[in-house]
This record gives C-alpha cells, sequence and structure tokens, in this order.
C-alpha cells in the first residue's frame, strides 16, 4: 500500500516543523515532515504509533543497554543514540531517524538482535506490511484531542449491537465487519470498535470538541449494554 493511500480518522495537531528540525543538527528527510504534516500524530491501524519528536529518547531508554542488539557497523550505534525517535508499534519496535543521507531511518526491534536501516517512510511500512500481514486497508487514527471510554458486556451475541449501528447511524467507512469491526464516524473524529473475541468489548473513541456529537453514539452503547 503507498503511504499516500492511508485513510485519515479525526481532525490534526498542528504540527511546527521548524520545532521538529531545531531538535537535531542533521536534516531530517522531507517524507516525514509531509507526512507528519498531513496526519499529526497518532497510529496507523494500532500497529505503528508516531510520537511526538524527541532527540532524548534513546539516551534516556537504552544508552544503558544498547548491548541489547548486535552493532555489526559501529557508526550505528552513535547516530541512534544521537537520533530522533518518531514511533512505536504494538510489539515495542522504537523508529528513528538517523544522520544518514542514505538510509535515514531506523528500526530496533524489541524481539530481534539486528538494527534495521531503511531509505525513506515507504519502506518502513512496507517492512510492517509484510511482518503482519496486512491487507491494503490501511488508516491513520489521529490522537488530538482525543478520548477513548471502554465498555464492557455479558451479551453474547454482539452481532445484535453491530446491526443496530448499521440500522440507525450512516458510518464512513468500515474496517474487519465480519471480525472485529472499528466503524467509522468522521462527524466525531472516531470510531466505534467491537471486539466479540476478547471479553465481549465495545470501544468508543472521539475527539472532545466532538462531545455532543459523540452523545448519541455513547447512547446506543450504553442502552445495549445495559
Amino acid at each position: 500500500m503507498d503511504i499516500q493511500d492511508i485513510y485519515p480518522i479525526g481532525e490534526i495537531q498542528r504540527i511546527n516543523i521548524a520545532d521538529i528540525q531545531k531538535q537535531v543538527a542533521f536534516n531530517i528527510p522531507q517524507d516525514y515532515l509531509d507526512f507528519i504534516t498531513k496526519h499529526g500524530l497518532g497510529n496507523i491501524s494500532d500497529l505503528i504509533l508516531f510520537w511526538q519528536a524527541s532527540p532524548d529518547f534513546f539516551k534516556l531508554n537504552f544508552a544503558d543497554y544498547s548491548d541489547m542488539w548486535d552493532w555489526d557497523d559501529p557508526t550505528l550505534l552513535e547516530k541512534v543514540t544521537h537520533s530522533l525517535y518518531i514511533a512505536s508499534t504494538i510489539d515495542g519496535d522504537s523508529i528513528y531517524i538517523i544522520d544518514d543521507s542514505q538510509k535515514p531511518y531506523v528500526i530496533m526491534p524489541r524481539h530481534g538482535l539486528y538494527p534495521m536501516t531503511f531509505t525513506d517512510l515507504q519502506a518502513v511500512l512496507n517492512h510492517y506490511i509484510q511482518l503482519y500481514d496486512l491487507q491494503n486497508d490501511w488508516y491513520f487514527d489521529s490522537s488530538f484531542n482525543q478520548k477513548i471510554e471502554y465498555f464492557q458486556t455479558t451479551q453474547q451475541d454482539l452481532s445484535m449491537f453491530k446491526n443496530q449501528l448499521i440500522e440507525q447511524f450512516q458510518h464512513d467507512k468500515v474496517f474487519n465487519i465480519d471480525t472485529q469491526p472499528k466503524f467509522i464516524y468522521q462527524e466525531i473524529g472516531g470510531w466505534i470498535y467491537i471486539d466479540p473475541m476478547y471479553q465481549n468489548t465495545i470501544r468508543i473513541k472521539y475527539q472532545t470538541p466532538f462531545t455532543t456529537q459523540a452523545e448519541k453514539y455513547l447512547s446506543i452503547i450504553n442502552d445495549f449494554i445495559k
């Protein structure tokens, strides 16, 4: 999947590119700056989480534990130590930008011995597409002003709730409708996620400026779990 085709959810936080660039002495790749300008902070399909860029993350968290990895290139450790942390994954990988014009992206794997370097952000995403055997439906869920509420129900058949959503509300998009459906509602900057596989839970995410619009969705959830 092309990075340009990621489906955006919600309003974004405007990022000051100049403030990011001032954090490091090397040039930050333009594809990252374009991506963060378009999408802000948040996550890609609940797998890759983009955080506020930090030049201190590796030094603060891994400086004393760099022997967790094998450094075939002795200069890479120095570059990662002075890198810009930009993202992490649900499995604990951390992703950095380093001072390297050829391969400026580095993944430090949580469950691997060797750092992995990449030419661009698309190549980083392609790595995870292959790793997780993902399909084409990717989305970027903005974390700007977000609020997430969790509901657990004793109802055994959550398909009834799914059908209620389909009948009562017009969703903008839906992912994984046959397994763990996530219905996207742009009017609240978020979604309703139904998980019948683990503890029968329903989650709703909305952005706080749209709290009033979210009330009708919260109401149907509360009525169902009573």
